[in-house]
């Protein structure tokens, strides 16, 4: 690539040189800036401060500046993003030149590239269109970009003001500019608890994390079945699934179902766990009585396994007294002590004493089914031997009522 360098007319000692120089800034300054990170619009201004950087510091004798600003058109430059030969007209280089000869500080900054001023506006979107696909968006999330561009056309049939209507790559582009995704919805069922909990999301940022490593992080817990199982000896008891899985690749290193949550059981699945797939470089369980044993600690602490605790399992996540007889880390005198105080006046309703609301339940219970939870933890038939109550409320309370 070659350009022809006209005369000059300013006898300047170091003007070849700094020609020289500034010309090969124009040639190398993408692959420069590139490696150095720079921003287009800082590659802009450096290339174009080059091209017209020679007449600034030799300006042309007065008639001379068009000649000059010809045999630069006549030029063949590289590109600072691309890197191919471009050439530039008479009319952008005078541009260029006077726009840098007014500035007195800094004449490469103002030859930076400007933003448009309708960057990031969408003509094709008017205002009552916006307004209605962030109403629709609002009451439904979990909508595509299709089905919201479905919903806006029938709108738009009832609603002439929504007129003309967008195409489907216009509003999708308008969704994504305003972090508009499809949200997949917590539980298919609209209940209050899962309306409360949708609401909180919404309000607060969730951040999820992975390992960088295979086995660098195991999670394990247990999970209460759904059904009694009989036991050889006759008794009906309630499973437990012990599991442990990788962070990182999701995998299940050991599923098993056991009878009860306690310290031996866990350390005989994590035993099976280490069997089958290594040792982790550290782990995360909650802060139960059975994941924090001094046989486990001390098991994890020589195997080099870092131990990391969360929260347990909350009592006020129980939404019935069942739930507190089948709680895993509660002892039997904790779940007596959590049964009886619902059971207690306190936690009675004034118009209607038969039900309890205590706190950290999300809809009242009745006394009977917290009865019956008290007489299941404590081995005892539901009803007095021989026959069945008549009356199973007292009369002061009746009469209260």
């Amino acid at each position: 690539m070659t350009c022809i360098a006209g005369p000059q007319s300013m006898p300047v000692a170091g003007r070849r040189s700094l020609v020289l120089r500034l010309r090969l800034l124009a040639f190398g300054s993408a692959g420069v800036s590139q490696r150095r990170g720079s921003r287009v619009h800082e590659q802009w201004a450096h290339f174009r401060f080059s091209v017209i950087g020679q007449l600034l510091a030799a300006p042309p004798r007065k008639g001379m500046l068009r000649l000059e600003l010809d045999k630069l058109a006549a030029c063949a430059w590289r590109h600072p993003v691309s890197g191919e030969p471009v050439r530039f007209g008479v009319s952008t280089l005078e541009r260029w030149y006077y726009r840098a000869r007014k500035e007195r500080h800094d004449p490469v900054a103002v030859l930076r590239r400007k933003l448009r001023k309708d960057a990031g506006a969408q003509a094709a979107m008017g205002a009552a269109v916006c307004q209605a696909v962030l109403a629709q968006y609002a009451a439904h999330k979990s909508w595509s970009v299709k089905l919201h561009h479905d919903n806006v056309l029938a709108l738009a049939e009832r609603n002439p003001a929504l007129t003309p209507v967008p195409s489907y790559s216009t509003l999708r582009r308008f969704l994504a500019a305003h972090g508009l995704d499809k949200r997949r919805r917590l539980t298919s069922r609209r209940t209050e608890g899962a309306e409360r909990a949708e609401a909180r999301l919404l309000d607060r940022e969730v951040r999820s994390y992975e390992a960088e490593y295979v086995n660098g992080l195991w999670h394990w817990d247990c999970h209460v079945g759904s059904r009694k199982v009989l036991t050889p000896r006759g008794e009906w008891q309630t499973p437990v699934l012990f599991g442990v899985l990788d962070d990182r690749s999701r995998l299940a290193c050991h599923l098993q179902w056991y009878l009860a949550e306690n310290a031996e059981n866990v350390a005989h699945g994590l035993s099976q766990a280490l069997q089958k797939r290594g040792l982790p470089r550290a782990a995360l369980s909650d802060n139960g009585a059975a994941m924090t044993a001094a046989e486990i600690a001390e098991g994890l602490a020589r195997l080099g396994i870092v131990h990391e605790t969360t929260l347990p399992y909350r009592v006020g996540a129980a939404e019935h007294p069942r739930d507190v007889v089948a709680h895993p880390s509660l002892t039997p005198a904790e779940k007596r002590a959590i049964l009886a105080s619902w059971a207690s006046d306190a936690s009675a309703i004034a118009s209607c004493p038969a039900l309890r609301a205590p706190d950290g339940l999300k809809a009242p219970v009745s006394i009977d089914a917290i009865l019956e939870a008290l007489c299941e933890l404590d081995g005892g038939p539901g009803n007095p031997p021989g026959a069945k109550p008549m009356r199973r409320f007292s009369t002061a309370r009746a009469t209260a009522a």
